[in-house]
């Protein structure tokens, strides 16, 4: 199992490597190094076996590899076709390729996580939300999403504004830990829209 985990790091890389694109300022190698870094420390918190733990860090390292062959509807789907390729080429076990699926679907806005796996990766995702960094990868973000897009994102504080406030951590681990500066986020964004509108 670990040199399958050795092998798909080394193939993602190796991906964002070659088909990176300079408008990728969010959705690049270092937000998924991110994320795989905090489904690991949640990995060690829950103490998965060795399969449960080879789902959530195979889940971690393929779930937006899919940004760098398309636009950003539909890279779920992108991501887990090209995880499903490299798990088929690799002897990979279907049922673990299946439960990896359903972790990279779990990070999609619309998803509602089941499985403590699923949650994980979702709250992996979105841990930025109740970190001092948001604001810088929010504003990563929307670069991303405006070049993409290629036009002028309006209201995009009011709409994080909303995101944010409906959000919540899946994990009692990342509630408990991070909802305190996700209210302390949004308070800043609620200011930073007050003081827009004087």
């Amino acid at each position: 199992m670990e040199l399958l985990l050795e092998s798909a790091i080394r193939h993602v890389t190796l991906l964002y490597e070659e088909h990176w694109e300079p408008e990728l300022c969010f959705h690049n190698l270092n937000h998924t190094v991110s994320v795989a870094d905090r489904a690991e420390v949640m990995i060690q918190h829950f103490r998965f076996g060795p399969t449960q733990q080879l789902i959530i860090r195979l889940a971690a390292w393929f779930h937006d590899v899919g940004h760098l062959f398309g636009r950003p509807k539909g890279h779920e789907r992108r991501s887990i076709e090209l995880m499903e390729e490299f798990l088929l080429a690799n002897n990979c076990p279907q049922l673990v390729t299946q439960h990896v699926a359903t972790c990279i679907l779990a990070t999609k806005v619309s998803a509602s996580p089941v499985s403590l796996p699923e949650k994980i990766l979702c709250d992996a995702n979105q841990f930025h939300f109740g970190t001092v960094s948001f604001f810088e990868s929010d504003e990563k973000l929307r670069k991303e999403m405006q070049s993409r897009n290629d036009e002028i994102i309006r209201d995009w504080d009011i709409n994080t504004l909303a995101m944010l406030t409906r959000h919540r951590f899946q994990t009692i681990y990342c509630r408990e830990r991070l909802d305190a500066a996700k209210a302390h986020n949004i308070s800043l964004l609620r200011l930073r829209l007050a003081q827009k509108s004087n």
